[in-house]
């Protein structure tokens, strides 16, 4: 693991992803992780969604509150893909996001966060499908097809970046674990904060 002390992550990060923008990059990162078997449509793909991506970020720190969330969303789904492929060697097809929101759920709402996605799975072509089986492949999925259901407030409540507003706006816990940053004598550890 690489250890990069910054004053400016964001930069520093999109620095480190946009190596995989360029062809020659991505086939040294193939061979050294012995993927041999992937054709041009590949590495345009990877590299058009890192770029795709990294505008999408940029847009989301220019624009109202209205609009941003839709851009950082599909800035993530962006980047996963790139990173899916990138893992897999392989072309992804993606058809549709792999969630629905449930109609029931939207009836009685006494708050937003009440509102209830499903994942499904029934078929291969979701993004949630996909992304789960290139990073948690011992993970079976299935299990979970239509017998899960998802609230918008545990979403909400799993993202580290909005912990204090969702604990101040639902008067709840969020569903992140807390770290602190400790130095000890020779590096920096994270542990739970107590």
């Amino acid at each position: 693991m690489q250890k990069i002390f910054t004053e400016d992550p964001d930069y520093e990060q999109w620095q480190m992803l946009s190596n995989f923008i360029y062809p020659s990059n991505i086939n040294r990162f193939f061979y050294r992780n012995g993927i041999e078997d992937y054709d041009k449509e590949l590495l345009e793909s990877i590299s058009g969604s890192i770029l795709q991506s990294q505008e999408y970020f940029a847009a989301a720190n220019s624009v109202s509150l209205n609009t941003s969330p839709l851009l950082l969303y599909y800035g993530t789904v962006n980047l996963m893909y790139a990173a899916s492929m990138l893992v897999s060697g392989k072309k992804i097809d993606i058809e549709n996001h792999g969630m629905r929101l449930d109609n029931n759920s939207t009836n009685a709402l006494t708050k937003l966060g009440d509102v209830e996605f499903t994942p499904f799975f029934a078929t291969i072509k979701g993004g949630l499908f996909q992304f789960c089986k290139t990073f948690c492949p011992d993970i079976s999925i299935s299990q979970y097809e239509s017998k899960s259901k998802w609230t918008l407030l545990e979403i909400l409540g799993s993202i580290p970046e909005l912990k204090n507003d969702f604990e101040e706006c639902y008067d709840t816990l969020s569903y992140v674990i807390p770290v602190q940053i400790v130095q000890n004598q020779n590096d920096y550890v994270e542990r739970q904060k107590c």
